[in-house]
C-alpha cells in the first residue's frame, strides 16, 4: 500500500491518496447496480476520520480479490475498515513539507491489431483426446480464431504516463497502466523502476484506458477468462512492461 498525504499551510488536510491492489467485486455479479464497492466504503471511512478528500488509485490487480471474510458484512465490509485503518496510521506517520519536485511525462506506445489466439487448446485446456475427438482434431489442423481487432474495437494506440516526485531525497514514481495488470507484472515493474533509481513506485493500473488483462507468459499459459482477455498475445505482458520503462526512464535520475 502507498499513501500521499496533502496538508494546507496550516496543516489541515486536503487529500489522502492511497495506492492498492484489489478488486471491488464484494457485491458480485448478482448485482447490477452502481457501487463502489469495498474501496468505497474504505474513502469514506479515511474522510471521517482524517477530513480531506480521499482518493483511490488501483493497482495490479488483475488476479487480486478481496481474502475470505473480508467482504461481510454486507454493506460494512469487515475489508474497507482494515483498510482505512491502515491508511489513517500510515498517513499519520508522514511529515509533509513544501519543497518538492514533480516531473511528468507521457508516451503514446503503438501497440498494433490484436492477436487473441483463440484455441481450444488455450482456452478449453483442451490438449487429449481419441483420433476422432475434437481436441485431437483441432492439434491436428490448427483450428483457431487468431482474429486481429483494430482501433474501431480497441485502443491501439494506449497513453503511458510516469509522475515523478522528489521529498527529501526520496524519489516515487507514479506510473500507468491502461488495462488490469496482473501481480507478476507487477512486479516486473517494481524491479525495472527500482533499477531506475526510484525509491518507491506507485503502479495506477486501469489508467489512460481499459485494453483488457496483461497476463504474463506464466498466467497466459495456465488460462482462465484472464488468459482469454489478454487481447496481444502471449507477449502482451512484456509490451506493457516495456511501455512503462521507457516513460518511466523519461522522468528518472539523470547520470
Amino acid at each position: 500500500m502507498g499513501v500521499i498525504r496533502v496538508d494546507d499551510l496550516a496543516g489541515k488536510p486536503i487529500a489522502t491518496v492511497w495506492n492498492f491492489a484489489i478488486h471491488g467485486v464484494c457485491y458480485g455479479p448478482d448485482n447490477m447496480q452502481f457501487s463502489s464497492d469495498i474501496m468505497g466504503l474504505a474513502n469514506t471511512l479515511i474522510e471521517s476520520k482524517i477530513g480531506g478528500v480521499a482518493m483511490f488509485i488501483n493497482a495490479d490487480a488483475g488476479d487480486i480479490d478481496p481474502g475470505r471474510g473480508m467482504c461481510d458484512p454486507k454493506p460494512s465490509f469487515t475489508g474497507s475498515g482494515l483498510m482505512a485503518d491502515a491508511v489513517v496510521s500510515t498517513r499519520a506517520s508522514l511529515v509533509t513539507t513544501g519543497n518538492i519536485k514533480m516531473t511528468v511525462q507521457s508516451q503514446t506506445i503503438p501497440f498494433g491489431p490484436t492477436n487473441l489466439n483463440l484455441t481450444l487448446e488455450r482456452l478449453l485446456n483442451c490438449t487429449h483426446g481419441g483420433p476422432i475427438d475434437i481436441c485431437t482434431f483441432c492439434v491436428i489442423f490448427k483450428c483457431d480464431i487468431n482474429e486481429h481487432l483494430y482501433e474501431n474495437w480497441v485502443e491501439q494506440f494506449p497513453k503511458f504516463t510516469a509522475l515523478r516526485f522528489d521529498i527529501n531525497s526520496i524519489s516515487t514514481v507514479v506510473v500507468s497502466m491502461p488495462g488490469e495488470p496482473l501481480l507478476e507484472l507487477g512486479w516486473w515493474i517494481r524491479n525495472d523502476t527500482q533499477k531506475l533509481g526510484f525509491n518507491n513506485t506507485l503502479l495506477a493500473g486501469y489508467s489512460n484506458n481499459h485494453m483488457g488483462y496483461f497476463a504474463t507468459p506464466n498466467e497466459y499459459d495456465i488460462g482462465g477468462y484472464e488468459s482469454e482477455l489478454t487481447l496481444w498475445g502471449y507477449d502482451t505482458a512484456n509490451m506493457v512492461r516495456a511501455a512503462v520503462k521507457s516513460v518511466a526512464t523519461k522522468v528518472a535520475f539523470k547520470n
